[in-house]
């Protein structure tokens, strides 16, 4: 999945929102193991809103990963993320690694 620089405020309040991503997590599961893949790839790229913290989007990005992480791995599947290539100079300021 990638995530389309228009629609980086809606990815956000998706990681947000515990619902949200909880109904975000089980739907990649159900279509993951539906359609018997290996795991989920997420493409990730930084969100461009300036209405967007990016401390805050880091913190939600993480919470996105683990909960994903957690729900794959119980499912014997794997998860696997892209960063697009000019966040790698600042990844320690984009991403909890």
């Amino acid at each position: 999945m990638g995530q389309e620089i228009k629609r980086s405020k809606e990815y956000f309040e998706m990681a947000s929102d515990s619902a949200k991503r909880e109904t975000f997590v089980k739907s990649v599961v159900t279509f993951v193991t539906k359609n018997n893949f290996d795991g989920f790839h997420l493409h990730w790229g930084n969100p461009k809103s300036p209405e967007i913290d990016q401390d805050e989007a880091k913190a939600k990005l993480t919470l996105l990963l683990r909960e994903l992480s957690t729900a794959l791995h119980l499912v014997d599947k794997t998860l696997s993320l892209a960063i697009w290539s000019p966040l790698t100079a600042k990844i320690d300021k984009r991403f909890e690694i």
